[in-house]
């Protein structure tokens, strides 16, 4: 209910009366009203805030745009200036209500009138080809996202990406590869997805989309060969330690150079570090010195990364730090990554460009922001094209400030900087040792200072549970071709949750927005029963307490005999 400027709830009724509370009253805000049975407005307590007489205005004006979104098909910018300009509508509304504003409500209510969930590929293929569902908004144009549905051996994948992005980044020379996310769509069928990001001016940007049917080798070669036309400059592929993936851009992409993406490696050893309880023997010392190193053997050439574990090894043991679980560590390494993956596979010498987690953390920032686990197969798709057309709007900005400035304003992190100081140091030693003298060791230990505290103490990876960090994340060879769901991919599986009947219009009372956001929230302000009487003013902190100091003597204070 509204009244005079303030917005109430229903408390409760007693008689013919009702009894309503300010709708700020969880910011504390006493606010109180009493509606007698002739609609008589009665204040008995008043507000702690201004009265907001637009308010009733703009949420008349946000309904009638959710309920349009929601019942009609019509663009959701069409609709807003319909509203926002015909005679007698919300044209003061929508000077306090921009589209900027309005889009997610719209959207979200929008999605009531997605078809129901497929029952296959097929299906999903032919409505998103005759359909203007998931357009990219540029301007005054809508480009297409969808681009085509490819085959192989009975399994299927749709291809999405937006062209004038790929236009916008220009060349393209590396390219992050992940698979790992799984969608459960109705009943028992599942669906796999591929995202393709790149690094643009220090920025993570995702610029190809796909939704298989199956992880299959076959798969993956048709959905490489039909976007290697749009990505003929690669020159570095980084992915997952994924057999199927790597055969495929072997085959599609054969100039390029295809390597496990570092963080991967990383991920995967700080994930079994953890998991043997290693943490509290890691913090100083030579262990922290031998967990850095191996965390860098990656980053060694192919035909000398055997040989610099071994000597490793044998520095431990002199070190007498080669503990039980350290060992355990290394036989991890040397079986699952150096045996399995293969050398070849691992080493980045003169890939440094691979070793920051950016692509990483931006696709675990992806996952963390939609909550995967109560969307359906429709809401990806319509969170994608968000995402797609949200990165077009960054990338614009960044090349009229480019041109403006005649310089990229945007510059590395001081961390990312150490890093690549740390191993551009490394690499200058190892090639400044002669070819019969290469100290391996000597490498690593000058490499290690790349890796920064952080990475060791912080939890990398967060969708696994503690169980599964003590399990080997790379199976045998043969168990990845033959099995395209093993274990060794790391999966966020997707319950869908809409509903198998026939979709129906929802009704305008079903519609309802989120709370107003751009309306500033009071602060909120202790409870008024404080016994120390400190706080006469709620809107100031507390004073400062000083520290209380203690007097020691000098024999209590202990001194170092070192």
């Amino acid at each position: 209910m509204y009244a005079n400027g303030y917005k109430y709830w229903l408390a409760y009724r007693k008689g013919y009366s009702g009894y309503y509370r300010c709708a700020r009253y969880k910011v504390n805000c006493p606010g109180r009203c009493m509606v007698s049975d002739d609609g008589s407005v009665q204040t008995s307590t008043p507000h702690n805030h201004p009265p907001e007489t637009d308010r009733a205005a703009v949420e008349r004006f946000r309904k009638v745009l959710t309920r349009r979104a929601a019942t009609e098909g019509t663009d959701l910018h069409e609709i807003y200036l319909e509203e926002a300009t015909r005679n007698g509508g919300h044209a003061d509304a929508a000077l306090l209500y921009t589209f900027a504003q309005a889009e997610s409500c719209m959207r979200k209510a929008r999605r009531k009138l997605l078809p129901m969930e497929p029952s296959g590929m097929d299906e999903l293929g032919d409505i998103l080809e005759g359909s203007d569902l998931f357009r990219i908004h540029c301007g005054n144009s809508r480009d297409a996202f969808y681009q085509g549905t490819v085959r192989a051996g009975g399994e299927m994948a749709l291809v999405m990406w937006h062209k004038r992005t790929l236009d916008a980044v220009g060349r393209i020379d590396t390219l992050f590869l992940d698979s790992s996310l799984v969608v459960c769509a109705s009943g028992s069928s599942k669906y796999h997805v591929l995202m393709g990001v790149i690094a643009w001016q220090d920025k993570c940007v995702p610029v190809i989309y796909s939704v298989m049917s199956a992880k299959t080798s076959a798969i993956f070669a048709r959905i490489f060969l039909y976007i290697r036309e749009q990505l003929k400059s690669i020159t570095l592929i980084l992915t997952e330690p994924c057999s199927l993936i790597h055969s495929a851009l072997a085959v599609n992409f054969p100039e390029a150079t295809i390597k496990v993406y570092w963080f991967q490696y990383v991920t995967a050893v700080l994930d079994r570090h953890n998991g043997i309880s290693m943490g509290a023997g890691t913090v100083d010392g030579f262990t922290s010195s031998a967990l850095r190193m191996l965390l860098v053997l990656p980053l060694l050439p192919a035909e000398h990364m055997n040989s610099a574990f071994e000597a490793l090894k044998s520095w431990m043991d002199r070190k007498h730090i080669l503990s039980a679980n350290l060992r355990n560590l290394c036989d991890y390494i040397h079986s699952h990554w150096l045996t399995t993956v293969g050398s070849e596979r691992l080493s980045l010498f003169d890939h440094t460009r691979g070793t920051t987690s950016t692509p990483n953390d931006f696709l675990q920032k992806f996952r963390d922001e939609n909550d995967f686990q109560k969307q359906s197969l429709w809401q990806l798709l319509e969170t994608w094209t968000q995402l797609a057309t949200k990165q077009y709007v960054i990338i614009n900005k960044h090349i009229r400030k480019m041109k403006s400035s005649s310089k990229s304003y945007r510059t590395k992190s001081k961390a990312h900087l150490v890093q690549e100081e740390a191993i551009r140091k490394a690499k200058e030693l190892w090639k400044e040792m002669p070819e019969n003298g290469k100290d391996p060791l000597l490498f690593l230990q000058a490499c290690s200072h790349c890796i920064s505290n952080d990475m060791l103490t912080k939890r990398p990876s967060k969708g696994r549970s503690e169980t599964d960090m003590c399990k080997p994340s790379i199976p045998s060879e043969s168990t990845i071709v033959d099995q395209p769901d093993s274990q060794h991919v790391t999966t966020l599986d997707i319950v869908n949750t809409s509903n198998s009947q026939k979709p129906e219009i929802a009704s305008s009372r079903d519609v309802e927005p989120p709370p107003l956001v751009f309306f500033p929230k009071l602060r909120q302000v202790e409870s008024s029963g404080i016994e120390t009487g400190m706080f006469h003013n709620q809107t100031e902190p507390p004073p400062l307490v000083p520290f209380r100091i203690e007097n020691h003597t000098l024999s209590q204070i202990p001194f170092s005999t070192s």
